[in-house]
């Protein structure tokens, strides 16, 4: 009985031990851990601020109303002013741009140029679609027409080979230039930045720039590649620019056109439903600018018919 009494005595000493050793190992780790990431901040000294700076200091209360009658134009919302960056070049709403590319609209319109990379017509700001423009100087284009290879004569070779490699996944892909969205982008940013520089290079007084206000629409056949070719595009959208301020027998064509054009009146019909001259929240905002600034006048939608509840 002795000893068994005995074995119990030191086993229950050797965990007294171990427990106290693993409190000991325990409370060593908490107050490294303390150092090391600190539950209070660190006391900061903030120097006293000198009240003298603020004693001129006074609040204008300008009402919001005033702030938006007093604003800046932006240029590309201003009639009378050339987009002073390529970026102030913008489009139009989307209903518009699928009316711009109807027969009963563009067919009576004037080719104002054409060459083996796009065609362009030019929709002056008195045409009724341009009232929905997004910039007093907009542009828009479609984005099919163009080749495979960037080649007429490729494309037919290589739609009429029947040869052993007709099945390789060469054949099977979109070898058009637009195929890709950077093929895209970059051009419509190249031809974005030809057309501002032959404004600034042409335009000189405010009378020119309600003359060439407006849609000019592109229909892009083939990409320029080398450098001849991009100075040729330059080349041709000066011409274009001229056309419009100086060619007499052009302009005459651009008035009957117009004139014809607006005639359409079931086309024109369909574009004023649901159109709205600002966005849904952009009026909130008290620096907005109208999305179709040269819009007449807001098109409200039908009001609802159903009686509020008491």
């Amino acid at each position: 009985m002795l000893k068994v009494s005995t074995r119990r005595k030191s086993s229950n000493s050797i965990k007294d031990f171990l427990l106290s050793q693993t409190q000991t190992n325990a409370a060593e780790n908490i107050k490294v851990s303390l150092k090391l990431f600190p539950t209070s901040r660190p006391d900061v000294k903030i120097d006293p601020i000198d009240k003298s700076d603020f004693i001129d200091y006074s609040i204008s209360n300008k009402s919001h109303v005033n702030y938006i009658r007093n604003k800046k134009i932006p240029a590309f919302g201003d009639p009378n002013r050339l987009p002073e960056q390529p970026t102030d070049i913008k489009g139009v709403d989307d209903k518009a741009h699928a009316l711009l590319f109807r027969n009963r609209i563009s067919k009576p319109m004037p080719t104002l140029l054409s060459n083996e990379f796009f065609t362009l017509m030019f929709f002056p700001s008195n045409h009724y679609v341009s009232s929905y423009r997004k910039s007093n100087i907009s542009y828009t284009f479609t984005n099919f027409g163009t080749h495979k290879l960037n080649s007429v004569g490729l494309e037919k070779a290589l739609n009429s080979y029947k040869g052993k490699f007709r099945s390789s996944t060469y054949f099977q892909q979109n070898l058009q230039p637009f195929s890709t969205a950077v093929g895209r982008s970059s051009y419509r940013k190249f031809v974005k930045q030809c057309l501002f520089q032959s404004l600034q290079k042409s335009v000189t007084s405010k009378q020119m720039v309600h003359k060439v206000a407006g849609i000019y629409r592109f229909k892009f056949s083939k990409v320029p590649v080398t450098e001849e070719e991009r100075l040729q595009v330059h080349k041709d959208l000066d011409n274009a620019i001229n056309k419009v301020l100086n060619d007499n027998l052009y302009n005459s064509l651009l008035v009957n056109g117009t004139q014809k054009s607006n005639q359409a009146k079931q086309e024109i019909a369909g574009i004023k439903t649901g159109i709205s001259k600002e966005s849904s929240t952009s009026w909130k905002v008290p620096d907005f600018f109208p999305r179709l600034p040269f819009m007449k006048q807001t098109i409200k939608t039908k009001p609802n018919s159903k009686k509020p509840r008491k």
